[in-house]
């Protein structure tokens, strides 16, 4: 048998601590599970990325370069002087169909 030693914030593990009570489970067994689960997966049981680099809006650059580009394209579109005259617009087009 081995012994693993983990540094760990208090608050950190006071909260995994509540987590796992919870759950009717300790630290020790928590972290067993994990290594068996690991040697059963030949990984880590879930996926590990690393984030992508996002706009300061949070999106993918090539995401936020087509939202721009979609908001810039005006070919087709209508200029109304104020709501009441967009309003009346859409009514007919109703009305036509």
């Amino acid at each position: 048998m081995s012994t693993i030693q983990v540094r760990v914030s208090d608050k950190n593990k006071k909260s995994v601590e509540k987590i796992l009570e919870s759950l009717g489970l300790d630290i020790t067994t928590a972290v067993r599970m994990f290594l068996c689960r690991i040697e059963m997966d030949h990984g880590l049981p879930f996926p590990v990325t690393q984030k992508r680099n996002l706009t300061v809006n949070g999106f993918t650059s090539e995401f936020e370069a087509e939202v721009l580009a979609a908001a810039n394209d005006t070919e087709g579109s209508m200029e109304f002087e104020n709501a009441d005259d967009a309003v009346q617009y859409l009514r007919d087009l109703t009305k036509k169909k």
